[in-house]
This record gives C-alpha cells, sequence and structure tokens, in this order.
C-alpha cells in the first residue's frame, strides 16, 4: 500500500506545503510507503501504476478541485484547506472570486467520489456536511505547527524602532478583503480617539493586487490614522518575528478562515488576542482569547482598552491561551495525526474489496484514447525521426513515453538553455536548436513548451533555422495530446 499526496503548486513553507509535509512525515512514521505529487493530475494518470489499486490518495483542495481526481480507480481522501467565501471578494479580486464560486462548486461534489475528509476545523467540516458529506466521514484534525523555527533571532532593528515607544497592535496576513483590515483599521482609529493617541498598528504580510489596499490607504487617512497604520507587505522572517515581540495586543477581523495559523503564533508569543468570532475562529481559539460579536468599531476598541488597561483581566486572557496553546503542542497534536491518519488507511485498506471493478466486456464501451505515438502518426505520417524541444517536465515525460512507444533511434531531445547537458533519468544527450535543425531537418519537432509566447518563440527559432510549420507539433501536458 503507497499513499500519494496530490496538491498543486504548493511550495515548501506556505500553509499547504506545512500540511503536506506534516502529513508525509507522520505516514512515514507509521510505516508507509509515500509520495507528493506536486502538479495538476492528466487522464493518463487514470491508468497510470502511481493511482493504481494499492495507492490510497490525499487530494489537496483550497480553491479548484482537479477535475481528473474523481476518475483515478484508487482510494480517495479529501483534505479540504476550506475556501474564501466569493461574496467576501466582490468589487475586488473579481478572477479569485469567480475561481472561488466554481471551487465551492467543486467542493459540493465531493462526497460523491471520495471515501474519507480531513478538515482543520469543525467548522469545515460543518461545511462539508452541508454539501451532503456524513459527519462520521469527516475527520478534524487542527494544523500542526512546528514551533521550533521561531526561537530564531529576531530582528533587532524593528525591535529597537518600536517596542515600548507606543502601544502596538498587531495583525498578520496578507491584505486581502476577508481578512477585513478595513475593519482593524476602524477600531485601531477609535482606539486611538477614545483612549490611546500614542498607538501603532502593524499590518504585516504580502500585498495582493486589485483596488483593496488602496482602498485601505484612503480610508486610514480619512479616520485621519494614516501615519500611524504600517502596511510591512511581505517580510524577512527575522523581521515578522520581531513583529510578534514587540506587539502589545493582536487584534484579528477576519471574515473567513479554515484555521488561522497566526492566531496560534500569537498565543505562542504570548500576545493577547482579540478576534471576531467568524468561521474557524471560534474552533482555533477554543475558549482562549477574547472572542467578539460585534464589528462596531467603538465597542471593539472598548475590548482592547481593557486588554490593556486591565492586568487582572488580561493576565486571565495570557492562561487561558496558555492552556490552548498546550493542546495544539506538535507532540501533543502528532499523537492525535498518528491516530486519525492510521485509523483513516487501515479503514480504507480493509474495505478495499469495495472497489467496484471495470468491466469492458462491452465492445460499444468508449475509452480515452492517450498512445502518443498513435497520434503523432495520425498527424505526421511514418515519420523516424523525433525531436522534443523542450527539456522540462513537460519535455522530460514526453521524450520518456516516445522512447517507450517509438523506441530511441531517431528520437532526440533539445533544449535552448540545457543544450550539451545529459539527462542521466532518460539516459540521452540534450543538444541545441541549432543542433537539432541542422542533423533533423527533414524530422518531426514536437514542441513541448507549455507557456503559450515561449512556444511561438520556439517555433519562430525553428522556422528561422530551416525548419516549415508542416513538421511542427505541440504537446499539450494536461490533456496528454499531441496537436
Amino acid at each position: 500500500m503507497k499513499i500519494v499526496q496530490v496538491v498543486s503548486g504548493c511550495k515548501k513553507g506556505d500553509g499547504v506545503g506545512n500540511v503536506v509535509a506534516v502529513i508525509d512525515e507522520l505516514l512515514k512514521k507509521n510505516r508507509y510507503e509515500t509520495l507528493i505529487c506536486n502538479r495538476r493530475l492528466g487522464y493518463m494518470d487514470v491508468d497510470s501504476e502511481l493511482f493504481g489499486r494499492d495507492t490510497i490518495v490525499f487530494y489537496h483542495l483550497a480553491l479548484l478541485a482537479d477535475p481528473v481526481v474523481k476518475h483515478l480507480k484508487c482510494r480517495k481522501v479529501l483534505v479540504f484547506h476550506n475556501i474564501t467565501l466569493p461574496g467576501l471578494l466582490e468589487g475586488t479580486d473579481e478572477k479569485t472570486r469567480i475561481e472561488a464560486s466554481a471551487g465551492w462548486y467543486d467542493t459540493a461534489k465531493t462526497a460523491d467520489f471520495f471515501d474519507a475528509a480531513i478538515t482543520f476545523s469543525a467548522y469545515s467540516k460543518d461545511c462539508l456536511v452541508r454539501l451532503g458529506w456524513k459527519a462520521e466521514k469527516v475527520f478534524v484534525l487542527p494544523i500542526l505547527i512546528r514551533f521550533s523555527h521561531f526561537s530564531a533571532e529576531p530582528s533587532g532593528e524593528i525591535i529597537r524602532k518600536y517596542r515600548g515607544n507606543s502601544v502596538n497592535i498587531l495583525f498578520t496576513g496578507r491584505v486581502y478583503p476577508n481578512k477585513k483590515q478595513d475593519d482593524i483599521i476602524a477600531a485601531f482609529a477609535a482606539y486611538k480617539e477614545l483612549y490611546e493617541k500614542n498607538a501603532k498598528l502593524f499590518l504585516v504580510g504580502s500585498i495582493s493586487g486589485g483596488n483593496y489596499y488602496y482602498s485601505l490607504l484612503s480610508y486610514a487617512e480619512k479616520l485621519g490614522v494614516a501615519e500611524d497604520v504600517i502596511f510591512t507587505g511581505h517580510v524577512a522572517f527575522a523581521e515578522y518575528l520581531a513583529y510578534y515581540h514587540i506587539a502589545d495586543m493582536y487584534l484579528c477581523m477576519s471574515a473567513h478562515e479554515g484555521f488561522c495559523i497566526p492566531l496560534v503564533e500569537a498565543m505562542y508569543f504570548e500576545v493577547p488576542i482579540i478576534a471576531h468570532a467568524s468561521t474557524a475562529v471560534p474552533d482555533t481559539l477554543a475558549g482562549c482569547g477574547v472572542l467578539l460579536d460585534s464589528r462596531e468599531p467603538k465597542t471593539v476598541a472598548g475590548v482592547m482598552n481593557r486588554v490593556m488597561a486591565d492586568k487582572v483581566y488580561r493576565q486571565s486572557i495570557m492562561a487561558g491561551q496558555h492552556v490552548r496553546l498546550k493542546q495544539l503542542l506538535p507532540e501533543t497534536l502528532e499523537r492525535q495525526y498518528m491516530e486519525v491518519l492510521g485509523n483513516i488507511v487501515n479503514g480504507l485498506c480493509m474495505s478495499d474489496n469495495d472497489i467496484s471493478e471495470i468491466k469492458n466486456d462491452d465492445k460499444y464501451q468508449f475509452t480515452l484514447s492517450y498512445d502518443l505515438s498513435w497520434q503523432i502518426e495520425r498527424l505526421a505520417g511514418k515519420q523516424k525521426k523525433y525531436v522534443v524541444y523542450g527539456a522540462g517536465a513537460a519535455g522530460t515525460r514526453l521524450y520518456a513515453e516516445l522512447k517507450k512507444n517509438c523506441g530511441e533511434e531517431g528520437l532526440v531531445l533539445c533544449d535552448s538553455y540545457k543544450a550539451g547537458n545529459y539527462d542521466a533519468s532518460l539516459g540521452c544527450p540534450i543538444i541545441s536548436p541549432k543542433e537539432a535543425a541542422r542533423n533533423y531537418a527533414d524530422g518531426i519537432f514536437i514542441l513541448s513548451i507549455q507557456d503559450k509566447r515561449a512556444v511561438l518563440e520556439a517555433a519562430l527559432c525553428l522556422v528561422g533555422e530551416g525548419i516549415n510549420l508542416a513538421q511542427l507539433l505541440f504537446y499539450d501536458r494536461i490533456n496528454n495530446q499531441i496537436f
């Protein structure tokens, strides 16, 4: 039994990437064979050995679902990171609003072809149940955070500049409509006006495109607090740590969270938390911090003042956060993860016989064909010379497929940047486009580059070297098609 995590476009260190790494680590501790497939699926994956009957797929869904996943013939576990509610993006990010709408539409169908699901909050579990999932098939695991890297040295420059000079209010998270930085600024302005003129607000996080950020700048000016609202943009990790070190309170007014990791970071750095009780925030805090039902600026400002002025109240908040942090320590959550992951995998292995066999007895049964050599022959005739242009992921995959179906004779790989290298995994040298055009002038050139502009440049380059357009074919990696 092997377990393959499927995720598209995650990076080491981002929220989804950290979850993938933790699950992989703990599955290995449970002595399972694991792989991480960090790409979009293609329809040829449906019949590949990677996703055979002896595989369990853990599929990570954070926005759009890959339509191919439902066709995989193995067991499937949905890892649901939740999706921003589309209504929160109206007028600010239309592209993502449309994608979020499509993502929720995709999520609504997942109960039909996934065997189990993992979410990171009771809120996210409830989302799936309302979309048709059976509650007993959905498992909740708080996100496991490794705190060891938080002991790194924070930026001394930021600490010297800001600590002790003002009341510092902090929020970390990208500048985006669902984070409701506008509500944070409003509460901050009321706090300055009514209670503490010497206060600063630090909004730490990357600044997204669109009109939301510029609207926030205008809003801060309108409220007369622009000089004391500091947008840091994306910062180095030492600077990120420093902002927690200087913070007197953490203010979160977010309207949508699937878990909200910064709340746990604030607990770790012993910063009292005030947060609006929306979506997964109450689940993550689990009774600690201060939960607010109101977004009214003066109401929030009053609570901010009490946190700063009432030492007994502040101490009770910190005591509650210490208790909750212990529940979220890695050594505590690891046991929970190991048990839940083990139960899911063992349960699916025991029910393996329930996977229905696909019968092809009907002579009229239609199946999709992925034979690239047949596709090429249909377009180019019985040609004996093939040049794969592009030695990236798509090109090497195409070369390996053609090598298997057509043989090595007359098959070469060329690339303008990697010319002169030897690809050990494919067992072939990589030549330059000039050399390919010179030595294979009568061959078929298959462009594997997926970027449209780069494809055009490559085609023009080959035409300039004397190759005619009739000799050019194009490879679509997603659908595994030649055209």
